[in-house]
């Protein structure tokens, strides 16, 4: 019984290395082989720049409390960027918030909006939260604001990745960078 114990163990062994191997290799082959992998560069608008504040000041979002005049804890302040003729209706607003309560509006019409929930169990923090939304015809050539409230003073608040594209290729461009680090923790 031993034995047959002992031989189980190494085929079980070999079961998984062979299983791992597969999937290492199936993962470069679809990295590498990918049509789609520089279709967010390409197609992709940066919107990390040109925001602005109600008196026309330039802001930095990432991280948000280097605009200290600004943004401070718990205060709700607003950000504004022009929604010009490079943006295509079907394209989508695509970003992370990091500690950051985020609620938007094009015009008066509401995209976004996020509340923190103050239960004796959870934190005082909205942590990192993923906002898309899809333009449509009557959005372009007008303003979206963001109100903004950062939940700490340090820079650990912001917003990042924010592009404008579109929403699947965005999530499976961010998922596949992250497959490195991913794979790493794994092993």
């Amino acid at each position: 019984m031993k034995k047959l114990l002992g031989n189980f163990e190494i085929n079980i062994l070999n079961i998984y290395t062979i299983m791992l191997c597969l999937f290492v290799i199936i993962i470069s082959i679809y990295l590498c082989f990918n049509p789609t992998k520089d279709e967010i560069s390409n197609d992709s608008i940066e919107f990390s720049s040109n925001w602005y504040d109600k008196t026309n000041t330039q802001i930095t979002l990432k991280p948000l409390n280097s605009n200290k005049a600004i943004f401070k804890k718990g205060k709700n302040s607003s950000i504004y960027h022009k929604l010009d003729s490079s943006i295509k209706p079907g394209d989508s607003l695509c970003f992370r918030a990091q500690n950051t309560v985020v609620n938007g509006y094009i015009g008066n019409k509401q995209i976004f909006k996020n509340k923190i929930s103050h239960d004796a169990f959870t934190c005082k923090s909205s942590g990192t939260d993923w906002y898309f939304y899809q333009f449509t015809q009557d959005d372009i050539g007008k303003t979206l604001k963001l109100n903004l409230s950062i939940c700490y003073n340090d820079s650990s608040c912001g917003i990042s990745h924010i592009k404008v594209c579109n929403a699947k290729t965005y999530i499976l461009e961010y998922l596949l960078s992250q497959t490195l680090p991913l794979f790493s923790f794994m092993f």
